[in-house]
């Protein structure tokens, strides 16, 4: 499996959380891939619930999401997310705005 996201803003997100701590490129990538299988994992359970509810559009709820953050707060990109999102699932489905920042 490829990996969809890039690999700085996860480099970031250990930096930020390892004090003195060194990181490896190689910690980077197997962050981003274990990021991005879980991604997948929630988007499969998210199309169930919206399947269940008759709809073809995934929203941040189908997630678990009670709030909404701001695009600005973000630390990984939108667009490789709705990617990922769509691994596990068809192309009938939709990943609405919300839940691609959720």
């Amino acid at each position: 499996m490829s990996v969809e996201l890039p690999f700085a803003p996860v480099d970031g997100i250990i930096r930020r959380n390892a004090g003195e701590l060194r990181v490896s490129a190689d910690a980077a990538e197997e962050l981003a891939r274990r990021i991005q299988s879980h991604g997948a994992d929630l988007a499969v359970d998210a199309a169930e619930k919206a399947t269940a509810d008759g709809r073809k559009t995934l929203m941040a709820a189908d997630f678990g999401v009670e709030q909404v953050v701001s695009r600005e707060d973000l630390t990984l990109p939108v667009a490789p997310i709705d990617r990922i999102a769509r691994l596990r699932i068809d192309d009938r489905y939709r990943v609405g705005v919300d839940a691609r920042v959720a």
